[in-house]
């Protein structure tokens, strides 16, 4: 979505897939600069006291760029890759060629790939339920219910976990839906989880082995706490949340 004023102008404000406006358009970073940047991500996350990372999606070209790095013995942090599952046909067999590389390695691997459902609360782009059921669901989604399915399968049957951001209630629905039909057509035990997740209708936890809680940065530890206690007080006392994992997500980048 592209934001627009009262008198339709755009205000210079892009949003979720409309954002590849811009990025389509730019050079693709050479080698030395995705390098770099790597690096000085990883000081950050060190000078912050963290000995492991973990994110994405990433393509081959830039999983490459952590493997340089290891080699050269300059990756200081275990760090879990997440490739795009939405690679084309090319890139996911090279995905898959990547994770039987990696599984040697003491500080890289690839198990997971990350895709997107809908946007966020602050930018008004998560995908929410409408108010009333003769309104459409308000917000941005990012991927139609049967592509998002194809590719949940496909990452699936390749033994790929699948993580999905998907923040609003129709987004959550849409992410547990594909979660629900690779599972009736694989009868896998994979943990795909939701990411981010913040308005929930209901959760069906037989699809959906992980919840993260997104703790938003800069918060107190006081009010760290306060939040993640209500989170873990309230699941258990609703039967439909029961057996659910809840894992604490630090955004701390």
């Amino acid at each position: 979505k592209i934001v627009r004023d009262q008198a339709n102008r755009p205000t210079g404000i892009f949003l979720e897939q409309a954002t590849k406006f811009i990025t389509d358009r730019l050079p693709e970073d050479d080698v030395e600069t995705m390098e770099n940047a790597i690096l000085r991500g990883q000081a950050m996350a060190i000078s912050a006291g963290f000995t492991m990372i973990q994110g994405g999606p990433l393509l081959p070209h830039e999983i490459h760029a952590y493997m340089r790095l290891a080699d050269r013995m300059k990756i200081a942090l275990r760090t879990s890759l997440w490739g795009d599952l939405l690679a084309d046909e090319a890139d996911f067999h090279e995905l898959m060629d990547l994770r039987a590389v990696l599984q040697d390695s003491d500080v890289l691997e690839l198990s997971t790939l990350k895709g997107f459902v809908d946007g966020v609360v602050s930018a008004q782009s998560a995908y929410l339920q409408p108010a009333t059921k003769d309104r459409p669901a308000e917000g941005c989604l990012v991927i139609e219910q049967n592509k998002l399915n194809d590719m949940v399968l496909r990452a699936n049957r390749q033994g790929f976990h699948v993580a999905l951001h998907a923040v609003g209630s129709e987004g959550t629905r849409i992410a547990l839906n594909a979660f629900q039909f690779s599972k009736e057509k694989l009868a896998h035990r994979l943990s795909n989880r939701i990411e981010h997740i913040e308005l929930i209708e209901r959760i069906r936890n037989q699809f959906v082995m992980e919840i993260l809680i997104k703790i938003e940065k800069g918060v107190s530890l006081a009010q760290f706490k306060l939040d993640l206690r209500l989170v873990l007080d309230e699941l258990p006392s609703k039967p439909i949340f029961k057996g659910v994992q809840v894992v604490p997500d630090v955004d701390c980048l």
